[in-house]
Parts: C-alpha cells; structure tokens; sequence
C-alpha cells in the first residue's frame, strides 16, 4: 500500500498571486510553474462562480494526484498529495494549516489577511513547516505555537527563563 505524502501547499490570493509555496518533492522549475498554472486553472473558475465560499472545500485531481483548495478571507490554499493521502487527508491537512497559521500570526478565526501574512511570514513558514514535519491534525493553542515559534520545545534553555 502506498502511504502517499503532500507534493504541495500553495497560499495565493484570490488574483492568484503566489504569496508561498512549499513542494516536497523534487519538481523542476518548470514543472513547478506548470504546477501553478495547472492548479490555479482548476481553482479561477470556481472562484469568478462565487462558488468557493469562505472555509467551503474543493476537491480535484491534477496529474494523478489528489488536489483540494480553501478559500478564507483573502487567501486561497492549495494543497496536493498523492497516493495514499486522499482527498480528505488533504482537506484535513489545509484545516490545519489555516488553523497554524492564524494562531502563529494572530488572526481570529475566519479571518486571513494576505498583507498580515505576509508581515509575519517567517511565522507562517515555521508554523507550515510545523504541521507538515509532526503530521499534526489537531488545533494549536496559543502558548504550543508561541513554544513553537520560539523553538523552546527544541531545548533552548534561554529562551525559556
């Protein structure tokens, strides 16, 4: 059985701007533009519908792999994975991330600012990495990502006086 494993999580805003993007997998630079270009070809037209609702998931499929995609606010997130990360995988997967990244920015729930993600961006690709390295599905608390982003689980006796 193929266990499968996320290829990529794309955060864009709804012009479909990349505002990030991670790629576990060794795509080629123009494999990954295709990628982009393929994705977002799947996510516009749903978009102009009025179709992709707020926290509404989307499910497809690109190049044999499974695809979902979320709206919130003013991000929309990509993800993709394949074999035997399904679609639900995936959904549960960007719930996650949404969830990571509002505690580590300090955004309320149901919000999502492209301009405060990118202000804090080092905070969203630590709290991404986060996610996608402990396979963690369960909501953050605000001190587990403060620990988080501080590196305190890491050991480091500073800065935890």
């Amino acid at each position: 059985m193929d266990v499968g494993g996320v290829e990529a999580i794309i955060l864009t805003n709804r012009k479909g701007e990349v505002l990030y993007e991670r790629f576990t997998y060794p795509f080629s630079d123009i494999e990954r533009g295709e990628l982009r270009k393929t994705l977002w070809s799947m996510v516009y037209p749903v978009l102009i519908t009025g179709q992709l609702r707020d926290g509404k998931e989307h499910l497809g499929r690109c190049n044999g792999s499974n695809v979902a995609w979320v709206t919130l606010d003013e991000v929309v997130m990509i993800g993709m994975g394949n074999g035997g990360f399904r679609a639900l995988e995936i959904v549960l997967l960007l719930r996650s991330l949404f969830g990571a990244i509002q505690v580590a920015t300090g955004q309320k729930p149901g919000n999502f600012k492209q301009s405060v993600l990118l202000d804090k961006y080092s905070a969203v690709c630590l709290a991404i990495d986060d996610v996608l390295v402990t396979g963690r599905s369960e909501a953050y608390s605000k001190k587990e990502m403060k620990e988080t982003l501080s590196m305190q689980h890491l050991g480091d006796t500073k800065a935890k006086k």
